[in-house]
């Protein structure tokens, strides 16, 4: 019985240096999945005060504190750890963004996902949270891009069917607009040419009368002074 009980003691024993302890990057992150951001906290700072921590952790912490919504904390982390974690900046710029949108900072929002998109233009999230950004400060044209560029980049999306009926719409406003505009350049060209043709016509009736027997209209009538005679006539 005793060699039993030893063999099972020194089995865990054994098991336990197969297992590597998790860090506290790990151990965040699990929380942060099991949506406990509050819990998930503790574990990122810890992370990122200790000097070989992960980088990434500055990321991680971002999000719990978005899910807690601190936006203004998220801000701060999200700028020290891209400064720090030259590696994939494109997240720390979409994450940035989105805190902005969060805070309903909507015009910082669309400029944050701009750069995220030129440091990764191949990252679909940033399109779809942009075009959304775009449809929040009217800007309707940029946003039926971005959201055709999201489509592009992720067809199989589960929001496929209610993003194109957002094209839809943008896309008919954008006829709408360009048919007014046609029509309003219609009507400035043939205003000029209603102009051109009075202008045509006028200049016509001047080349065409005689203007010396216009000059001189009257002239028989006007009264001749002479000066041989000193007097009028």
């Amino acid at each position: 019985m005793m060699k039993k009980i030893f063999f099972v003691f020194v089995y865990s024993v054994f098991f336990l240096f197969l297992v590597p302890a998790q860090t506290d990057l790990e151990r965040g992150v699990g929380y942060l999945k099991n949506n406990q951001a509050e819990k998930a906290l503790p574990f990122f700072f810890s992370e990122v005060q200790n000097p070989q921590g992960n980088t990434k952790a500055y990321l991680y912490l971002s999000v719990a504190c978005m899910q807690l919504q601190k936006y203004s904390d998220a801000i701060i982390w999200l700028k020290k750890g891209k400064e720090l974690d030259l590696t994939d900046t494109y997240l720390y710029s979409y994450n940035l963004g989105n805190a902005y949108y969060m805070q309903g900072a909507y015009e910082m929002a669309v400029d944050t996902y701009q750069v995220a998109v030129s440091e990764n233009p191949f990252y679909a999230p940033t399109f779809l949270n942009k075009a959304n950004a775009e449809m929040k400060t009217g800007k309707f044209d940029e946003a039926l891009v971005s959201y055709k560029q999201y489509l592009s980049l992720e067809p199989s999306t589960p929001q496929r069917s209610s993003i194109e009926r957002m094209i839809g719409i943008l896309q008919g406003e954008q006829d709408a607009k360009r048919a007014e505009i046609l029509r309003l350049q219609a009507e400035e060209k043939a205003r000029e040419e209603r102009e051109k043709a009075l202008l045509d016509a006028v200049n016509n009736n001047l080349s065409t009368s005689d203007s010396a027997k216009t000059l001189s209209a009257g002239s028989e009538d006007t009264i001749d002074y002479t000066e041989e005679e000193g007097d009028l006539e």
